[in-house]
């Protein structure tokens, strides 16, 4: 629930259509995660109250360093110089945010490389947050125009176990944030950021 407390916050904090403009070439992929974590790092910051700790911070909880093991499917406490890091990481008082940032354009759908890569990102992220026990969140740019068919491939991140929110940035309002397999099928590209 707090997803989706986040996403209303931001919805009045950002301008998205720098956002909208950028993202909507495909060729960008490679600096989108980079670019999302920077351009939406003092919204969020404001939006969850928090000072921002850096970039590239190793998830901590106590002393402890923690990596995730894509091989058995969880994080542990490790060595420092082995640690996994979040895009961007915040400070509230005792409260830690971990922020992770992944872009996928409609093109991308089709490509099981790019959809492997993000679910294994959503594992990483669960699987840390189990781990250290702090509020650590995968951000989700999605681009493009997206049918029924699409909505399916969400499942995996928007299910009964686990809830994702999507904030459509086509739409005002009260119906701008939604569950992310209930995001409206438009005919007209558009970000939507969806937070797990």
């Amino acid at each position: 629930m707090q997803q989706q407390r986040i996403l209303i916050d931001l919805a009045t904090r950002y301008h998205f259509l720098p956002a909208n403009i950028h993202l909507s070439n495909p060729h960008t992929r490679p600096f989108a995660r980079s670019w999302l974590a920077v351009d939406l790092s003092a919204a969020l910051s404001e939006s969850l109250n928090a000072e921002i700790e850096g970039f590239a911070v190793p998830y901590t909880e106590d002393e402890a360093f923690y990596k995730y093991d894509q091989a058995e499917g969880k994080a542990t406490v490790c060595d420092k110089r082995l640690a996994s890091k979040a895009d961007l990481a915040m400070k509230a008082g005792k409260a830690k945010y971990y922020i992770e940032f992944h872009y996928v354009h409609q093109r991308h759908l089709a490509d099981k490389k790019a959809m492997l890569k993000l679910k294994q990102d959503v594992d990483r992220v669960r699987a840390l947050r189990a781990a250290t026990k702090q509020n650590v969140y995968l951000a989700i740019g999605l681009w493009g125009m997206f049918s029924g068919k699409d909505a399916e491939l969400f499942h995996y991140l928007d299910n009964n176990k686990h809830a994702a929110y999507a904030l459509d940035t086509n739409l005002t309002g009260s119906s701008q944030v939604s569950r992310l397999v209930q995001v409206q099928k438009a005919s007209t590209a558009r970000l939507v950021l969806a937070l797990i």
